[in-house]
């Protein structure tokens, strides 16, 4: 075992605290406890101080990352910096060169270590050692005059320290708030999950591509494996790993699933590319394009072109920066995979259109409500017809 005193802070909640407490004692006078316990020459205290005031803006930096990681780390169901070791830990990770500083600056002010009997079971904390945190100090009342203002130089560099320690701690505070109150809401961890679930498709599409022509499947992965073991699977997932597993894993994931759902539901790659892994709306979308005839007004023999926005809005199709227009790529798929004899007018005629009226959903919101129940209706109708010419026959 390495002799001395114990560095290492413990990547829990007490740890966490225990080394933010300890900034919370620092005074001038312990400073000049711990400086003249260790018969600090003046020299030394000029060069300490110089070493702490090249630090800060490396500091600040720290400081600044940490603020920008606060804003994103509860965006992600899964992040870099996921839960294997502990949050405390990812923390504590982010803080390192407030943490470094600070040892250096206890360092300082703690007396050579003096081994104790049982040290190996209970070592000392360099945050308890220090005078300038917990150790029972009594000032030399001359000493200090030999410093002149090489103390109160060091104090202010060390006083920077306390505070870039204690900005660090509120912004992990808040983070940490934060991802508690997301952990009791099963319904916003759905959200996150969806959200970065969507993204990571997106962003993976060429490596869904190639899998599934390829039929490459790994179900070595151990988010597909925890899902597998959830009786709800994919819901029971979001709701209970929220920061969990890594973004890698997350990805890998992600690969693995809308590879095996295209496979088994026999979803085109064209379909996968526009809807998803929502096999029920492709579903309802396949069964529209066979009934376009009953669900669409014409005019003349052309479908009617609102009607035919209504129904393009309604599937909601997948953005992806790879697609020019991805409404266009959709009213190919419609034109491509209908058979009968009704026609449509050209995209640049429904393109005109659209434009007119606007993009925004809620434009479209009443029609196309009427639109889903329209469809879902005579889906349930067709449905039943048939499970009855089924019973009929069975």
């Amino acid at each position: 075992m390495k002799r001395g005193y114990k560095e290492k802070v413990d990547p829990t909640e007490k740890g966490f605290d225990e080394l933010d407490e300890s900034t919370r004692h620092a005074t001038i006078e312990r400073l000049i406890a711990g400086i003249q316990a260790k018969k600090t020459k003046p020299e030394d205290i000029l060069k300490l101080t110089e070493h702490f005031r090249k630090r800060h803006s490396m500091e600040d930096g720290e400081l600044y990352r940490l603020g920008v990681f606060s804003k994103d780390y509860n965006k992600l169901w899964a992040t870099k910096h996921n839960r294997c070791h502990g949050s405390h830990e990812v923390m504590l990770s982010k803080r390192q060169s407030q943490y470094k500083s600070w040892r250096e600056i206890l360092k300082a002010t703690t007396p050579r270590f003096k081994p104790r009997p049982n040290e190996a079971e209970n070592p000392q904390s360099l945050y308890d050692a220090s005078y300038l945190t917990y150790r029972p100090y009594e000032l030399d009342m001359w000493g200090p005059a030999s410093y002149g203002t090489l103390v109160y130089d060091l104090w202010n560099e060390l006083d920077i320290i306390v505070n870039h320690m204690q900005d660090g701690r509120q912004l992990c505070n808040d983070i940490m708030a934060e991802e508690a109150a997301i952990d009791k809401d099963p319904e916003r961890k759905e959200q996150l999950f969806w959200a970065q679930y969507w993204s990571v498709a997106e962003k993976n599409h060429d490596t869904i591509e190639y899998h599934i022509k390829k039929g490459i499947v790994n179900t070595d992965n151990p988010v597909y494996k925890k899902m597998l073991a959830y009786p709800n699977t994919i819901t029971d997932l979001a709701q209970n790993d929220f920061h969990v597993p890594s973004e890698t894993q997350m990805s890998d994931f992600v690969v693995l699933h809308q590879t095996l759902i295209v496979q088994e539901n026999e979803i085109t790659h064209q379909e996968s590319e526009l809807l998803g892994n929502n096999f029920e709306k492709i579903k309802l979308l396949r069964f529209a394009v066979e009934h376009l005839d009953e669900l669409l007004p014409k005019k003349g023999q052309r479908f009617d072109k609102l009607y035919t926005l209504i129904f393009i809005k309604w599937c909601h199709v997948l953005k992806s920066g790879k697609r020019k227009d991805n409404e266009h790529e959709l009213f190919n798929y419609i034109r491509g995979h209908y058979i009968g004899y009704s026609k449509f007018y050209g995209w640049p005629s429904l393109f005109e259109l659209r434009n007119s009226l606007g993009s925004s959903e809620n434009v479209w919101k009443q029609d196309v409500a009427a639109f889903n129940e329209k469809l879902t209706n005579l889906y349930k109708t067709y449905t039943e017809q048939q499970n009855e010419h089924k019973n009929l026959n069975g």
